[in-house]
């Protein structure tokens, strides 16, 4: 995962449908407009001029350079501050505040069950809107992927079993994640209790997952495994 690429907000992300291309902004497909607030705010600005601290949203179209399919996007400049460019003109900084669809924000596996996997792409879309939430999804999805490996959510009395008792359980049947799980665990506890989550913190949640699923589910690693019983079966490189 490029931490850098998405902590930016003038990288262009991946596509969400094809995951290879890259989206790009067309400002022929982009809707400028003041919020209310701001117009109240400086209405006495009447010249035609835009005041220094007025607040804009834009919402524009995001079109994949490869697959071609579209994203929609809201960004907003809610600050006064002046930004320069390296050859010291002035610019504006627009944040990006909703993806639809989001883009990938790790690697997904293919044999992700469905039900951990719209867990996970919901976390994706909250991202940049609402960290806590956020970080509540990504608890969810690791909820999920305990329920995919068979682990009961409830005891024999119908009474909930908290999540760090299931992580305890589950570390019996794959050692390897306990730490990464728990981690996430942590993390999406505190999502939930002081809404306090930057998006670093839901970054360094998002490496861990994704090393974990790729623990869990092992698609690179069994894909190896086919590559190289393929070639010992042909005694040397196999026919593309």
């Amino acid at each position: 995962m490029d931490r850098k690429l998405w902590l930016s907000d003038t990288k262009n992300k991946p596509c969400p449908t094809c995951r290879s291309g890259r989206l790009t902004y067309d400002s022929r497909r982009a809707i400028l407009s003041e919020t209310k607030e701001s117009l109240e705010r400086n209405e006495y600005h009447n010249n035609g001029t835009v005041a220094p601290d007025s607040d804009f949203l834009v919402s524009a179209h995001l079109s994949c350079d490869e697959c071609k399919d579209v994203v929609t996007v809201i960004y907003e400049r809610l600050d006064d501050v002046r930004h320069t460019d390296e050859n010291g003109f002035e610019i504006s900084i627009w944040t990006p505040i909703i993806y639809h669809p989001a883009p990938y924000l790790i690697d997904v596996p293919t044999a992700l069950p469905d039900n951990v996997k719209k867990h996970l792409i919901k976390s994706f879309g909250l991202f940049w809107y609402d960290q806590a939430s956020c970080g509540n999804k990504i608890r969810v999805a690791l909820e999920k992927i305990l329920d995919s490996f068979g682990l009961q959510s409830q005891d024999a009395t119908g009474k909930f079993i908290t999540l760090g008792s299931r992580l305890q359980t589950f570390a019996g049947i794959k050692p390897e994640t306990k730490s990464f799980l728990e981690a996430i665990r942590w993390l999406g506890n505190s999502a939930s209790h002081d809404d306090k989550l930057t998006k670093e913190d839901l970054l360094d949640a998002y490496e861990l997952i994704e090393l974990s699923l790729e623990l869990l589910y092992k698609e690179k690693e069994n894909s190896l495994l086919t590559l190289s019983q393929q070639i010992i079966a042909n005694k040397g490189p196999i026919q593309r």
